[in-house]
């Protein structure tokens, strides 16, 4: 957990789960439009509590600390749905990404197709470069979102795991 390149994903053990998720966001502090900046959030899940281990700026954190302040009640559904309010928040992410994503494709195309420039060419293969990074980032959460919908353990109840199928449906679409 205290790794910032751990890898994403879900380890079962005798007390509690560990899950790893990771956040991503396009980079402020770069001239790349195309730049992607990731942070991975860990969050132990046990019978009575949930720790999450994160940086400092980590937005479904922060967000899901605002939301709880505003409906307090959130807290009263137990620790993994508090859980699936973080890990959704996460995945919620990657939306404005693949939006920005196609308005970077509809530039490019108009571009290609009216002036061809090798500026052009550059940013095709830029924006080959982002969409594989997602597709790098995103298989294994969607791994990790497999096992913790579809398996049973004892710390997530088959009612629970129906908010977190909505999260892994939400992780296809991406």
């Amino acid at each position: 957990a205290a790794n910032p390149q751990a890898r994403v994903k879900l380890e079962e053990f005798d007390e509690y789960l560990l899950l790893i998720v990771r956040t991503i966001a396009f980079c402020e502090t770069t001239e790349d439009p195309y730049d992607l900046e990731t942070a991975n959030i860990a969050l132990f899940l046990g019978k009575n509590y949930l720790v999450t281990v994160h940086g400092a700026d980590t937005n479904p954190v922060d967000s899901t600390v605002e939301l709880m302040r505003r409906k307090p009640e959130i807290a009263a559904h137990g620790p993994a749905r508090l859980m699936h309010v973080i890990v959704d928040q996460a995945v919620d992410a990657y939306f404005p990404i693949i939006d920005k994503l196609d308005e970077f494709m509809d530039s490019l195309e108009e571009r290609i197709f009216s002036r061809f420039d090798q500026a052009a060419l550059r940013e095709v293969f830029a924006v080959k470069r982002l969409v594989l990074s997602l597709r790098r980032h995103l298989a294994p959460e969607r791994d990790a979102l497999s096992s913790l919908t579809n398996r049973p353990n004892s710390l997530m109840t088959p009612e629970n795991q129906i908010y977190y199928r909505d999260i892994y449906d939400h992780m296809l679409r991406i």
